[in-house]
């Protein structure tokens, strides 16, 4: 959630032509406000634990799809970080199996969120037990040492989603996508049950509302040479451009697109599509960064390496069209042309650099310079938790857990 550091007060600004891009970026003053006055302390019944996002003051929201409901926690972890020494966990999946005295195959990590205060890290797990999946909550100290998050005799708030798919439906699990907080207001993609399935909901923070807006979302999806209100967004980020907040969403097979945020007042919009970064894949996380002036956006996918986007190419990008697209597979030679079934993996709108990062399953900032990942190695197939340095993401860390 994957995801960038929604709370972390960190401005990327781009300024080109008269447009401004802003990226992760909370100016909220959230320190001066009592962010859980509408709390309840206790044991809330918590079916599953997704997307993970973490908002101010050590806030971490969490999805419960199995529950139809988005949950707020007080993790009490605000203890800022001093002198932080990046380091790598080998094996972690193997480590947090026998945490919770169980094998590899019997543990699901769902997402992985870094606490922008403290740089602990925080895992969503999925654990099976007597042939039910059990919700898991893991923390991972600046130690390497992990440790389970009781959610039992805690602050929390809970938020129903009202207009869930039924719960006998295959695709009831994508009720909550992603989850991004920015600026007094959190986003959280996924499924409805309305006549646009692809929903992004809205709600402020601290808690007003007893329920979120919901909007029914459109977009081209370029490989399937068609619009589609069925797919959810994967994964998503916000942007400004020009003095409007928009979120940059991508999807499986795998349009890129834009969406207002102040078009999100229910109802039904079509998103901007600026991107198809070609079929068979779907983006897992996006995060910015800055390089020597320039800013970029960083994108993990599940079958294609990690992407580098200029955020220039964004500021300027036209909707990307059935005409646009056809015009930029014409330039193709022959050979290209026929892969893939009639340029079926053909990409088109932003142009980005492959990375030489391959299988990175979670991807979250840690702060200007570090980002944390969890990949999986090609040689043993384990998963490793690792501190990769801008702007190459590639040399290892100098402590490493084993």
């Amino acid at each position: 959630m994957k995801k960038i550091n929604h709370s972390f007060i960190h401005m990327c600004v781009c300024l080109v032509m008269g447009f401004s891009v802003v990226f992760g970026s909370d100016d909220h003053p959230d320190n001066v406000l009592n962010i859980t006055a509408n709390f309840t302390a206790g044991s809330p019944e918590v079916l599953s634990i997704g997307e993970l996002a973490f908002g101010p003051q050590g806030i971490l929201f969490f999805g419960d799809a199995d529950g139809d409901a988005l949950f707020a926690i007080d993790t009490k972890d605000t203890q800022t970080a001093n002198n932080y020494e990046y380091f790598d966990v080998l094996s972690i999946d193997k480590k947090l199996a026998a945490l919770v005295g169980k094998t590899r195959d019997d543990i699901t990590i769902n997402d992985m969120a870094v606490n922008p205060l403290s740089k602990n890290v925080y895992l969503s797990l999925s654990v099976t037990q007597n042939d039910k999946r059990m919700p898991l909550l893991i923390k991972m100290d600046r130690e390497g040492k992990l440790t389970e998050v009781a959610l039992a005799n805690i602050s929390y708030f809970k938020l129903p989603i009202t207009n869930a798919l039924p719960k006998d439906n295959a695709r009831h699990e994508s009720t909550i996508t992603d989850i991004v907080y920015y600026d007094g207001n959190i986003y959280f993609s996924g499924l409805s049950n309305e006549e646009f399935s692809s929903t992004l909901r809205k709600v402020t923070f601290p808690f007003k509302e007893k329920t979120a807006t919901a909007t029914g979302l459109e977009v081209y999806h370029a490989s399937h040479h068609k619009f589609e209100t069925r797919a959810p967004i994967t994964s998503m980020m916000p942007i400004m451009i020009n003095g409007q907040l928009n979120l940059m969403a991508g999807y499986g097979c795998t349009p890129i697109a834009l969406f207002p945020v102040d078009k999100l007042t229910g109802g039904k919009i079509r998103g901007k599509a600026i991107a198809d970064l070609g079929a068979g894949n779907a983006p897992i996380d996006m995060i910015s960064f800055e390089n020597n002036g320039k800013k970029f956006v960083l994108i993990s996918n599940y079958h294609r390496n990690m992407m580098v986007v200029d955020c220039d190419q964004i500021i300027e990008a036209r909707e990307l069209t059935a005409d646009s697209r056809e015009k930029e597979f014409e330039t193709l030679p022959q050979w290209q042309k026929d892969i893939g079934r009639n340029g079926l993996y053909f990409s088109a709108g932003l142009k980005y650099v492959d990375m030489s990062l391959v299988d990175v399953l979670q991807l979250d900032k840690i702060d200007d310079t570090y980002i944390a990942i969890l990949q999986r190695d090609f040689f043993t197939g384990l998963l490793d938790f690792r501190a990769r340095k801008k702007p190459y993401f590639y040399d290892n860390s100098k402590k490493v857990v084993k």
